[in-house]
């Protein structure tokens, strides 16, 4: 089929929405009085699945059948936390609380991946079994490639081919599926934007009507400047700086919160820090920017001040 290079079979697909976890014994270790059995997430797959990079041992093979011995694949977030010193691979398992379950052999540790949204801080941890040595009837499976609708199609006509009566469904791409399991943290974020923009814009009303105010007190002192010989921008100058100097104070504090505040969102953010100093930067000069423009019409009111009419008023 064109567009198809290679194609695995699994139980859990990645940001999908599903996961499955379940406890585990591990084989020479005795746990502590009430400590939790480790309870990583699990998998079934088959040798197709595998195109994480492989860190030691082997991936599963035709050989890993149902009458061959039990083995699995854990992944090196696991083999981290378990086997700090390096020995998972041989290691045995046992699934579940009852120790009379059979022994797991582990073969071999692959390289961590997310399962459930690009934002998770830390892999769960993941085992991976056969899907040969499982008996579960539902599957997903995975298709690397390139081709689109071309390629889905395909996919359509090979199954009926196989077998008619069987339905194939959820079919979608990876990065859709990626996409959706970012939604409540897109939503929460463009939240945040909306309330931020209308903080800005309050910020800009705060900005001119305090200013506005300054100049409407100020008047009978700015018409004894400009009687005296003061320039019009000398006075649009002092009015302006008096508004950014308001701002750049106002936009301390707010830095000074925001850096303090940055644990609240740090689970939100993936790939950015939340100190990012460009991201502050970027904020600082659209903020002073707002600031200069709400500033600029009270502080342009003033240079049309004439003296006369400034000296009368109260």
């Amino acid at each position: 089929m064109p567009g198809v290079d290679r194609a695995g079979m699994t139980t859990m697909l990645p940001f999908s929405g599903n996961t499955n976890s379940s406890a585990i014994r591990i084989e020479g270790r005795v746990s502590a009085p009430g400590d939790n059995l480790p309870s990583p997430a699990w998998n079934n797959v088959d040798p197709g699945y595998f195109q994480i990079p492989l860190l030691q041992g082997r991936v599963f093979n035709e050989g890993d059948r149902r009458d061959a011995p039990p083995v699995a694949i854990i992944d090196e977030s696991m083999a981290k936390k378990y086997w700090p010193r390096g020995d998972a691979v041989g290691a045995g398992i046992r699934q579940g609380i009852n120790n009379n379950n059979p022994v797991v052999r582990i073969v071999g540790i692959v390289g961590s991946v997310k399962t459930r949204e690009l934002a998770e801080s830390e892999p769960v941890g993941v085992i991976y079994f056969p899907h040969q040595q499982s008996n579960s009837r539902l599957f997903h499976v995975v298709v690397k490639g390139n081709g689109g609708t071309q390629m889905a199609n395909g996919l359509r006509r090979e199954l009926q081919r196989v077998d008619p009566e069987m339905a194939l469904f959820d079919m979608k791409a990876m990065p859709e599926r990626i996409a959706r399991s970012m939604g409540n943290r897109r939503a929460a974020m463009w939240i945040c934007l909306v309330v931020a923009g209308l903080s800005m814009a309050l910020s800009a009303v705060g900005i001119y009507g305090v200013l506005a105010y300054v100049v409407t007190l100020r008047t009978r002192e700015f018409g004894i400047r400009l009687a005296l010989g003061a320039e019009g921008g000398d006075v649009l100058r002092l009015v302006l700086g008096q508004g950014l100097k308001l701002a750049a104070t106002g936009l301390l504090i707010g830095i000074g919160g925001a850096i303090g505040l940055t644990h609240l969102i740090t689970g939100m953010l993936f790939e950015v820090k939340p100190t990012d100093p460009i991201v502050f930067a970027a904020v600082a000069l659209v903020m002073m920017l707002v600031a200069a423009v709400a500033a600029l019409i009270p502080s342009l009111r003033v240079t049309r001040i004439a003296p006369g009419v400034a000296l009368r008023s109260e």
